[in-house]
């Protein structure tokens, strides 16, 4: 999740994170992972994410709190 922010150029620390297994993973098995906003409210974002085997199936799932130290160059 906090490549999502990387991704956009903006800098942020992880103030709480929650992982929920749903399926073993196979050694060798490709991953897809993705992540979205939740909802942001002024310098704190809630984000939630999955990952996800080639069949489709939910290896986990995670949400995650964050606060933006840095958004495009203004502090937040």
């Amino acid at each position: 999740m906090a490549n999502w922010y990387f991704l956009r150029g903006v800098k942020a620390v992880t103030g709480r994170m929650e992982v929920r297994y749903r399926s073993p993973v196979p050694i060798g098995e490709s991953l897809r992972f993705e992540s979205w906003l939740v909802d942001r409210k002024g310098p704190l974002a809630r984000l939630q994410s999955k990952a996800m085997m080639s069949s489709g199936e939910v290896a986990a799932e995670a949400s995650g709190a964050y606060r933006i130290v840095e958004d495009g160059g203004r502090s937040a």
